[in-house]
C-alpha cells in the first residue's frame, strides 16, 4: 500500500487527463483535479457528460490516452500494466453491491480479512461493523437487510481494505429517499475518521449539496467548473451549471438594482435570496414541505423565490 501523503498533500491527482474510446471517439479532455484525505468530491452533468468515464479511470479500470494520475504522487498502473485490472488502494462502490451468498455480514468481513491474524481480523470486523452502524445485523444475511444497511456493509466491505480512495458512483440511488441523507451524513463522517479521499457521482442536487466538499461539473467531456459547494451554488458560470444544482434566475442587468442581492457582474440568484414584494404578481406556486417555491412576475420576467 503506498505512504500516505501530509494533510495537505492530494491522495488522488489528475494531470490533463484524456481519454477517447477505440469505438465511440472523444470522451475526455483536459481533466485535472486532486482529491484529499476526508474530503469528498461530486461529480455533477448531464448524462453522457463523461463523470462515469473519469470514474473508470480513477479505478484503474481504464487507462489515459493522454495525461497521468497520480495516487500519493505516484502514476497509477493502468488496465495495460497489470494481469488484473484496478488498483489495491482504490475502491469503486457501485450502485448494485453484491455479496456471496449464504454468508453473514461478521463471516463476509472475516472473508476479506482472512489474511490477517485471526484475533485481529475478528477485533477489525467488529470495527467495521460497528463504525459503519452494523454492529446488531453481523448474523444477518444481506438478503435479509434493507438497500441502505446493504450499502453500509458494502462500505464496510471496501474500508477493511484500508483503501485511500473510495470512488461511489450513485450509490444511493436505490436508497429510500427517507434514509438517503443520515446515509450521506454517516458516509461523510466516516471517510473523515478514515481519512479516505470520496470521489461521488451523484445526480440530486440535494446531496450534492449535503455531501460536497468540492464540486466538479462535466460537461462534453470537460470539466467547465469546479470550487466548493457555495462558489458552484451562488457563483455558477452559465445558467445550465446553476440549474444542476436547483431552481435559480438569470436576471438581466436592468433589474439588478431591484434585486441588489444579486451577484455583481454575474445576475445569478438562488430562490432563497430573492425577496417576495407585496407589488410581485403570483404566477404560481409549488409546496415542498419546510418551503415553498413562489414563481412571480417582475417587469415581464418570471422570478422564482422561495417562502
Amino acid at each position: 500500500m503506498p505512504s500516505p501523503s501530509p494533510a495537505d498533500q492530494p491522495v488522488l491527482s489528475f494531470r490533463n487527463i484524456g481519454f477517447t474510446y477505440p469505438v465511440g471517439g472523444f470522451a475526455l479532455a483536459g481533466i485535472s483535479g486532486d482529491l484529499y484525505a476526508g474530503e469528498h468530491t461530486v461529480l455533477i452533468g448531464v448524462s453522457g457528460s463523461g463523470k462515469s468515464t473519469l470514474m473508470a479511470l480513477a479505478a484503474a479500470l481504464l487507462g489515459p490516452s493522454k495525461g497521468q494520475i497520480l495516487l500519493h504522487g505516484l502514476p497509477v498502473p493502468g488496465p495495460s500494466e497489470r494481469l488484473v485490472p484496478g488498483h489495491e488502494a482504490i475502491v469503486l462502490m457501485r450502485q448494485q453491491p453484491e455479496f456471496s451468498l449464504g454468508m453473514t455480514c461478521r463471516q463476509l468481513l472475516m472473508k476479506h480479512l482472512r489474511a490477517y491474524e485471526r484475533t485481529w481480523a475478528e477485533a477489525e470486523t467488529l470495527r467495521l461493523l460497528t463504525l459503519c452502524g452494523l454492529y446488531h445485523f453481523q448474523d444477518r444475511l444481506p438478503t435479509t437487510m434493507s438497500g441502505g444497511e446493504q450499502q453500509r456493509l458494502a462500505l464496510a466491505i471496501a474500508l477493511s481494505t484500508h483503501p485511500a480512495v473510495l470512488l461511489m458512483d450513485e450509490p444511493l440511488s436505490k436508497i429510500d429517499p427517507h434514509q438517503k441523507a443520515q446515509l450521506a451524513a454517516d458516509l461523510k463522517q466516516i471517510a473523515a475518521e478514515e481519512g479516505v479521499a470520496c470521489l461521488w457521482v451523484l445526480h440530486e442536487p440535494e446531496l450534492a449539496l449535503l455531501i460536497a466538499d468540492h464540486i466538479w461539473v462535466m460537461q462534453d467531456g470537460v470539466i467547465v467548473q469546479q470550487g466548493d459547494t457555495q462558489a458552484i451554488y451562488f457563483r455558477p458560470q452559465t445558467l445550465a451549471i446553476g440549474e444542476l444544482l436547483g431552481p435559480i434566475n438569470l436576471l438581466p442587468t436592468h433589474l439588478w438594482d431591484r434585486f441588489p442581492q444579486a451577484i455583481a457582474q454575474s445576475g445569478f440568484l438562488r430562490p432563497s435570496q430573492v425577496l417576495i414584494t407585496p407589488d410581485m404578481p403570483v404566477l404560481r406556486t409549488q409546496f415542498l414541505g419546510l418551503f415553498s417555491l413562489v414563481w412571480v412576475d417582475v417587469d415581464g420576467l418570471e422570478v422564482v423565490g422561495c417562502v
